[in-house]
């Protein structure tokens, strides 16, 4: 498996931790949470959380694809997981 799959993998495999945290299996149930209860911010955190890791996740691996991906997945959820929704 190549560092890009393999970051793949490493990012798929939180993001279900975390939205399983939250009572999400996948990204399209937290999207249809977000339809149905606009008034419900945790269905838009996640979704911001979401966008701000991939995007940070894949920038750093674009700046350096040498880079160990589990340190750079680490370091993607380390700086944004302070979006996600305080858990009650």
């Amino acid at each position: 498996m190549n560092k890009q799959a393999f970051l793949a993998k490493l990012e798929e495999n939180r993001a279900l931790s975390v939205l399983m945290s939250y009572g999400y299996w996948t990204l399209s149930d937290v999207h249809l949470s977000a339809q149905e209860d606009p008034d419900d911010p945790e269905p838009q955190k996640i979704l911001d959380w979401y966008k701000a890791y991939d995007d940070v996740l894949w920038n750093t691996f674009e700046e350096d694809p040498n880079a160990d991906p589990v340190e750079i997945e680490k370091s993607a959820f380390d700086a944004t997981k302070s979006i996600l929704p305080q858990s009650s």
